[in-house]
């Protein structure tokens, strides 16, 4: 096992999973001004203001396993993050990140792939009353993305979930 010195979140993870993090916030870089996968104004901040942000939400929910979706994923925070450091911390946790946009949800494959990750992608919109990719399956949180209305179709998809987290 690599050995554990770097914080992120205030929590002690491995070098291999800040080089993840690394690699991930290097795609996102060459990535963001073709798609705009976050706001041109934040990437110079984008450690602080999107990659702990989303450590964070892995913070406060450390006991999850089984499954996660993160609806409207976009750039992938926290959705990817949040796989990033399961994996670093040996978790069990399934991350399934739900983007309607083809060309972000190819940017979130690219990640994965890059990254060796085993996270799920849904190129979908997710409907009330349907589970991302028209499953039936549950999950144990849901994080909607935080451009949605408490009471739109998005985040009434966290019907579909045990624990529901908003950022």
């Amino acid at each position: 096992m690599m050995s554990v010195n770097v914080k992120i979140a205030g929590q002690f993870v491995s070098r291999g999973t800040i080089d993840r993090l690394k690699k991930y916030a290097n795609l996102l870089t060459k990535w963001n001004p073709k798609i705009n996968l976050v706001s041109g104004s934040t990437i110079k901040n984008l450690w602080s203001r999107h990659i702990e942000d989303s450590a964070q939400i892995f913070t406060l929910v450390p006991d999850v396993e089984g499954s996660w979706v993160d609806l409207g994923s976009g750039g992938g925070f926290p959705g990817l993050v949040i796989a990033i450091l399961a994996q670093g911390s040996n978790s069990n946790l399934q991350v399934t990140l739900v983007e309607s946009d083809a060309r972000k949800a190819a940017f979130l494959r690219t990640v994965i792939r890059e990254c060796k990750l085993s996270v799920r992608v849904v190129t979908s919109r997710c409907f009330f009353g349907q589970s991302p990719g028209r499953t039936t399956r549950t999950f144990e949180v849901c994080r909607p993305t935080s451009a949605t209305k408490r009471n739109g179709p998005i985040s009434k998809g966290c019907t579909l979930a045990k624990r529901a987290h908003s950022s």
